[in-house]
């Protein structure tokens, strides 16, 4: 689906003219600063127009931007009723992985303008899709460095948060086959242990059986052996 560039400035908290919104500060990864204010977004290239406070207009690439200073900065700039507003501020807050921020954002642009829900909810199932596998990978990098219980959690909140993706399905034949391991380590570690206490059994058995022997063996060369034959047969039957 093609997405369209919204021109956000046409959105602005409290005013309908470009020249009324007040100069903000752009944060780039390089650490370079653009004063200025949004003009547009394009969720399909990924694209921020920004114009400068000198009118020279500049298309910023997401990878560029400081994810969390570019997210209030447009934030501040698009009003709470203007619903093809919040929809695009959704869609940004979703390319930055900013999951629960693009739900609250989908949820005000219906509530602003009910007829957009057809396309806020074409918009929930792509955030939907993107989210189930950003927590995967999350998961799968936990399992990396052996944190299990920090990957259940991951796996458990995609089933129980983005139940229909194939992710959730995933998940749950990832947790069903660790605990089948969990219990078939669990039962080969009582296997061993009761093997040693056997082996050990019949070893200490077969000793006093041979010591019986043995005493047996000496006291019938003794020929006062009676009784202590007796007790040496005794004593290996304990």
């Amino acid at each position: 689906m093609k997405i369209r560039t919204l021109p956000i400035a046409l959105l602005l908290l409290g005013t309908s003219l470009l020249g009324a919104a007040h100069a903000e500060t752009l944060h780039l990864q390089g650490g370079e600063r653009l004063e200025g204010r949004a003009t547009a977004y394009d969720s399909e290239t990924q694209t921020l127009t920004w114009e400068q406070t000198s009118g020279e207009e500049r298309q910023v690439r997401l990878s560029e931007l400081r994810p969390s200073t570019a997210y209030r900065v447009l934030r501040g700039q698009v009003s709470r009723d203007s619903g093809e507003g919040q929809l695009e501020l959704g869609n940004f807050a979703r390319d930055i992985e900013y999951f629960a921020h693009a739900r609250r954002h989908y949820d005000q642009a219906v509530a602003a303008d009910p007829t957009l829900e057809e396309r806020v909810e074409q918009e929930r199932e792509v955030t939907r899709t993107r989210a189930a596998a950003w927590a995967m990978q999350r998961a799968q990098a936990a399992i990396t460095r052996r944190d299990l219980a920090e990957a259940e959690k991951w796996l458990h909140d995609i089933i129980e948060k983005l139940p229909t993706t194939p992710e959730a399905q995933q998940a749950r034949e990832m947790i069903a086959e660790y605990h089948d391991r969990v219990r078939a380590e669990r039962t080969a570690a009582v296997d061993r242990e009761h093997e040693e206490v056997l082996r050990t059994g019949l070893a200490s058995g077969k000793k006093a059986y041979e010591e019986m022997v043995a005493a047996n063996e000496a006291a019938l060369r003794d020929a006062r052996g009676g009784s202590r034959a007796v007790r040496s047969w005794e004593k290996g039957l304990r």
